[in-house]
C-alpha cells in the first residue's frame, strides 16, 4: 500500500518502526498482564488453542462463504 500511494521511503520506515516498536510493546504488556490471571497461568495451552481456533475462524467463514457462492452460482448455470 504504501508504494502505491507513493509515500516516501523516510516516511515508510518511520511508521514501520514505530508500528513495530508499539505492537512488540502492546503484544509483551498484554502477555504479561493476561499471565497474572491465575485460569491463564494453570491452563495456558487451552487458552493458546482457543486463541489459534479464534484466529482461523475468519478464513474458515471466508472460505465457507467462498465455496458456498461458487456452488450456488454453478447450480443456476
Amino acid at each position: 500500500m504504501a508504494g502505491v500511494a507513493e509515500m516516501n521511503y523516510r516516511r515508510f520506515v518511520t511508521f514501520n518502526v514505530a508500528g513495530g516498536i508499539g505492537w512488540v510493546a502492546s503484544m509483551a504488556l498484554l502477555g504479561y498482564f493476561f499471565g497474572q490471571i491465575p485460569f491463564v497461568k494453570h491452563h495456558v495451552e487451552k487458552v493458546i488453542v482457543v486463541i489459534i481456533a479464534l484466529s482461523v475462524v475468519p478464513v474458515a467463514v471466508h472460505v465457507w462463504a467462498s465455496r458456498k457462492a461458487r456452488g450456488h452460482t454453478s447450480a443456476q448455470s
